[in-house]
Parts: C-alpha cells; structure tokens; sequence
C-alpha cells in the first residue's frame, strides 16, 4: 500500500478520483461529490489529497478543505472491495500530521447520513449535532414555473469592477475576510471550472452573488449571497431561475446544490425550481 499527499491534482488524478467517487456511490447509493481543487484553502501549498495506491490502482482518497485554520473538514472514500484494511484510517493518519503541521485547530469528518447509519463502527467514534446537517438537493432537469421565467433582475458573470460590491455583500451574508473574498474572486478569473456571477436590480446595482462549479455531471450552486439591504425580497428566487436557464442552454445537465437542513425558507424557494432533496450530509467530530 502507498499513501501520497499533494498539493494538487493532475487531470489523470482527477479523472482516477472521479471513478472511484462513481463506483463508490453505486455500491453506497451515495451522492456528494468531493470538491477536487485547493483554491479556496488558506493555504494553497499545503497537501490538501491523498491518495491511497495499491498495484497502481487507487483505492483510497481523503481530502482535506481548510479555508481558515479553524477547522479542516475532512472527506473520504475506499474502494468497496478494499474496505476493512485499515485504508481510511492510514489516509486519515497522514492528514492528521498535515493539520498539526498547518496549526489547524479541530478536524471534523463530512459523510452521507445514509453511510453514517449502516456503519456500526463510524456511530460508535464519532458524534454530531443533528441541527448542523445539510441536504443535497437536485433537479434532473430545467423545470422553471412560468410565474419564474421572467424577472425584474439581470444576471451576469463577475466582472473586476464588482470586486467591492462583492466583499461587502459576502462580508454581510458570511462574515467573510478579505482574503476568503479574494480567493472566491480569483477562482472565477482562473478557474475553467468555477464561476462567479452577479445579480443585477433595475438600476444596474450589484445586490447579490453565487458560485457554481462545472462539474462532467452536474451544476453545482454555492455560496448564495444577497445583500442586507436585499434580502427577504424575492432575490434568489427571481435570479436562480435565471441562472439556472442560462446555464441549461450552455449543456443540459442536472442542477445540484447544498442547504442547511433547518433553512425551511430556502428548501421552499429551491423545491419552487424544482429542486428535490437525494441526501443528508453530517459533520462528525471524534468523541
């Protein structure tokens, strides 16, 4: 067995990753994909994946997002027909000296609920708070009421001018630094696969933003934020429509997102487009 860490991957390592991710979910009925880029960490250089190879072929990967050095969330996969050989817990080992090495205060461990309840042994050395969970929600297709087709709003992909609306509405909506608000900017400069786009009122203001990762098999949307001085007017329920039009022209792909199990005005707005919950994701810490 060998265990490898990297700061990042080569596309023959994502493409790998990827089919691991794909045989796992098959054999698990599993769904979240693992984020596979190290922009967002605090720290680029810091050995964010590591790879588990035996014979050359990948059996293990566990990844490591870290965007302060609060806390590190760790994710992690094996190979169905190489589990109970202790591959988790090596990957696991390896990336507990990375966080002590980078000063990372606590490590928390992200899975599927579903995973967490046919798995005696993960209930039995972890804990979480059911109140801090997420649900994955999706739609297979474009599926937008005619009420939502059309909209007072514009949106756009991010331009340079809109870096200051953007740091103050994601100052407002996340409490972010200004480093975490210039990393997000960055990734939609440099980054094929990410973009940033911008919501637009009638007097051509910037009153609210999103992310999306392209991704071989779906639309990902995250990072919803809309300004304080926007909010609770209909804003994202007007521009994800949009959004998720425009993009449907560009490739017919499933749109996916993530919500806080407890955000019931959110799950109200997104099952609106269509958007229908597939799974529940826990954040675990050890006891």
């Amino acid at each position: 067995m060998n265990i490898e860490g990297f700061a990042s991957l080569s596309p023959n390592q994502m493409e790998a990753i990827t089919a691991l991710e794909r045989l796992v979910h098959q054999h698990d009925g599993s769904y979240r994909n693992i984020y596979l880029e190290n922009r967002f960490n605090f720290d680029p250089a810091m050995p964010a994946f590591w790879l588990a190879t035996e014979n050359q072929q990948l059996v293990g990967f566990l990844a490591i997002y870290a965007d302060t050095q609060e806390d590190a969330e760790f994710s992690v996969i094996v190979h169905p027909a190489y589990r109970r050989q202790k591959i988790a817990s090596q990957l696991v080992a390896a990336a507990k000296n990375i966080v002590r090495q980078y000063q990372i205060k606590q490590v928390i461990y992200v899975a599927e609920l579903s995973f967490i309840q046919q798995s005696p042994s993960w209930q039995e050395k972890f804990r979480w708070n059911p109140s801090e969970t997420e649900l994955i929600m999706q739609t297979p297709q474009l599926n937008i009421p005619a009420s939502r087709a059309v909209s007072a709003y514009k949106l756009r992909q991010v331009a340079q001018a809109d870096g200051p609306a953007i740091a103050r509405i994601q100052r407002e909506t996340f409490g972010a630094s200004e480093d975490e608000t210039k990393r997000d900017l960055a990734a939609a400069f440099e980054d094929e696969s990410h973009r940033l786009y911008v919501f637009i009122d009638e007097a051509g203001q910037v009153v609210g933003s999103t992310s999306v990762n392209l991704t071989p098999d779906h639309y990902y949307f995250f990072g919803l934020a809309v300004g304080l001085d926007y909010q609770n007017q209909g804003v994202a329920s007007a521009c994800i429509p949009l959004l998720m039009q425009e993009l449907w022209q560009e490739k017919p792909l499933p749109f996916r997102l993530a919500v806080n199990k407890d955000n019931g005005a959110a799950r109200h707005v997104y099952g609106k487009c269509g958007f229908e919950e597939i799974t529940e994701v826990v954040y675990l810490s050890e006891k």
